[in-house]
């Protein structure tokens, strides 16, 4: 692999992982939203996906 293509690759990875990390924080936020309007744990892990535990970390 030579400096051009590693250069490539590590930009690339580093895209996706920015794209992950805002998902995680409009899933988080939107829990909140969700806690705020007093919708049911239950409820909010379908929506978003998250756990219980990261959930209940936004209370």
């Amino acid at each position: 692999m030579d400096n051009e293509q590693f250069l490539e690759d590590a930009e690339n990875r580093g895209i996706k992982k920015g794209i992950q990390q805002v998902r995680s924080e409009a899933k988080l936020e939107t829990a909140k939203k969700m806690l705020e309007e007093k919708a049911s744990i239950e409820f909010i892990i379908k929506v978003t996906g998250l756990t219980k535990e990261e959930i209940e970390e936004l209370k």
